[in-house]
């Protein structure tokens, strides 16, 4: 009965050496494969341009005199103020509020008005006084580079705005290039949060200036300059950047830390311990084959959402079958797939408000030279602008409209559909989305 019982307990242990032998070697396997394949997709994507590594995504230093980002430091500072960002914020929601009228607009941010938000306005002078932004950030350190501070971007916005209102008309041209520094500092910020946040601080600053519209210093350079700074916006590299970052960059350095279980060097956020490196190893054959179709799948839609004129973007995106080509190599591809369709469109509804905005500045400057605005944008002097910018969304020229002493001036928007220059809003029935630009001069 014992060399029975004996003979069992070796087999089963022969048989559990031979089980662990197998596994191991298809484990081997497996990870030999899923490794080679990884290799090929980071070749591939390497020589497409897409960035991998914290390294590829240097910038050159930027010279102190020039980095607003330690005044931004002081503005965040200053901020930590509980106060004073509910005193900002309710400026921002004055400046922003249809229901009130421009004098009582100017009524309440002159009431909320006082000594630290003068203070806050020197600053963001200050910062605008610096063309670039560097917060000295350290990808080696951290999955997500953005600073705490750039959050308050918005709020010096919003400040910006309530300024802009209720300052003389001679002090108006000093706060144009103020107003949208902090956009063009988040051009070197390359996120999707950075990137959002400048769109809607693009929209925030056109709002502001579409409707004190005769207050604007017109003729002058300054609003030269900062309609130049404006036609910065209507770049998409940007976004294009930040696809590059959140997908290349990020995911590369969150399979480096899972496969490896050296969490804390690649700024998980959570220690490396032996458990977390002993726990990585196995798993690495499935990560392996996750992050290839990843990077498959980001590389497809890079092609895809930057490669052609935004109007023809807008159209792949419609013949685009998520379901069907991005679940073949990736996991979370078609949630992916939708994600940066949406930013795409942020961006293309970004890009028709500043091309909107700098035809309207030119009309405006034509009509100051030759008393009239033109019959259509054809008869625009070439001499304020050479090339009338086409409409993004549909590839086809602006749509313009002279009505006696004024004009309507809009883009058709994202449902590439016009609607008469109207924009129904988020819960809109029939859908109106033009991005117009009014003047109306008969009963001002």
């Amino acid at each position: 009965m014992k060399v029975k019982y004996r003979l069992w307990i070796r087999r089963g242990l022969v048989a559990v050496v031979v089980l662990a032998a197998t596994v191991v070697l298809l484990w081997a396997v497996a990870d030999w494969l899923t490794s080679a394949r990884l290799r090929e997709e980071m070749r591939l994507s390497r020589e497409a341009g897409f960035p991998l590594s914290p390294a590829e995504m240097r910038m050159d230093p930027v010279p102190g005199e020039e980095n607003a980002a330690p005044v931004y430091l002081k503005i965040q500072r200053l901020l930590g103020d509980s106060d004073l960002r509910q005193r900002v914020k309710d400026i921002g929601k004055a400046a922003s509020d249809d229901a009130l009228t421009l004098e009582e607009k100017r009524k309440t941010i002159r009431g909320l008005w006082n000594t630290e938000t003068d203070r806050l306005l020197g600053l963001a002078k200050e910062a605008a006084g610096r063309p670039r932004f560097d917060a000295d950030l350290d990808y080696d350190r951290g999955l997500d580079p953005l600073p705490s501070h750039v959050a308050h971007f918005r709020r010096v916005v919003r400040l910006l705005q309530g300024a802009f209102l209720i300052a003389e008309p001679e002090e108006r041209a000093g706060l144009l290039l103020p107003m949208l520094r902090p956009a063009t500092h988040l051009l070197e910020e390359p996120t999707f949060v950075s990137q959002l946040t400048r769109a809607a601080i693009v929209s925030m600053v056109l709002a502001t200036w579409e409707e004190d519209w005769e207050q604007l210093p017109h003729g002058g350079g300054d609003m030269a300059g900062a309609m130049a700074e404006l036609a910065k916006h209507a770049d998409p590299l940007p976004w294009q950047t930040a696809l590059e970052v959140e997908a290349g960059v990020f995911g590369m350095q969150l399979h480096e830390a899972i496969v490896t279980g050296d969490v804390a060097s690649q700024g998980v956020g959570l220690p490396t311990t032996r458990w977390t490196r002993l726990t990585a190893r196995p798993i690495r054959p499935i990560m392996n084959f996750i992050q290839t179709g990843d990077l498959h799948a980001d590389r497809r839609l890079r092609d895809l959402l930057f490669s052609e004129p935004t109007w023809r973007v807008l159209e792949n995106i419609d013949e685009f079958d998520a379901d069907e080509v991005m679940s073949r190599h990736s996991i979370s591809g078609r949630i992916k797939a939708d994600t940066y369709f949406r930013l795409r469109h942020t961006a293309a509804a970004t890009e028709a408000r500043v091309r909107v905005a700098r035809v309207a500045w030119a009309l405006e400057r034509h009509r100051l030279r030759h008393g009239a605005y033109p019959t259509n944008l054809d008869s625009l002097d070439p001499d304020i602008l050479p090339n009338v910018p086409p409409d993004p969304m549909t590839g086809e020229p602006l749509r313009y409209h002279q009505d006696g002493d004024g004009f309507l001036l809009h883009s058709v928007g994202l449902n590439r559909r016009d609607d008469g220059g109207e924009h129904g809003g988020r819960n809109d029935p029939e859908d109106r989305d033009d991005i117009a630009w009014r003047v109306n001069r008969n009963t001002s």
